[in-house]
C-alpha cells in the first residue's frame, strides 16, 4: 500500500537529457510513417471506386492490412474488408468502420484530374480525400 508521505514511492519530475516525454516519442514515430499513409491515402484516391464497384480498393486495403500484420484479414458476403487485431487483455474494443466507395467524378468540374492525388500546401487533394479515403477508407 502507498501512503502520502512516503518518500520511496514520490514521483519526480527530474529527467536526464537523454529521456524523452511520450509526446516526442509519439511525435517522432508520426513523422516517420507520414510519408506511408500519405502514399498509401494517395494510392486509395487514385483508384476508382464508385457503388458497388470497390473490389479494386478492397484489395488495396486487404494488402495493406496484411502488411502491417492484423491477425486476420477477409471480406464478408458484401465485399467488406474486415481486419482484426486481437487484444491481450479483456479491455473495452475498438471498432473502426468506414466505406470505400466514392462518388461518381465529373473530371470537367475538377481543377485537375480527381484521381491523380496532389499535395498542395500541405493538403492532399482528389477524389474522396476529404472523406474516407484520406483516413483509410476500408
Amino acid at each position: 500500500m502507498w501512503h502520502k508521505d512516503c518518500t520511496s514511492h514520490r514521483q519526480t519530475s527530474h529527467k536526464s537529457k537523454g529521456d524523452k516525454t511520450m509526446y516526442e516519442i509519439l511525435k517522432n514515430k508520426t513523422e516517420r510513417t507520414e510519408k506511408n499513409i500519405t502514399d498509401f491515402a494517395a494510392e486509395l484516391i487514385a483508384t476508382p471506386s464508385p457503388s458497388l464497384e470497390e473490389s479494386d480498393v478492397a484489395l488495396i486495403v486487404e494488402k495493406k492490412m496484411r502488411q502491417l500484420e492484423y491477425d486476420r484479414v477477409f471480406r464478408d458476403d458484401w465485399g467488406n474488408v474486415i481486419g482484426i487485431i486481437y487484444g491481450h487483455e479483456a479491455e473495452p474494443t475498438v471498432v473502426l468502420n468506414a466505406h470505400m466507395d466514392t462518388v461518381p467524378q465529373d473530371a470537367a468540374k475538377w481543377a485537375s484530374d480527381p484521381f491523380k492525388p496532389r499535395i498542395e500546401n500541405g493538403m492532399l487533394y482528389g477524389a474522396g480525400a476529404s472523406d474516407c479515403s484520406a483516413t483509410g477508407r476500408g
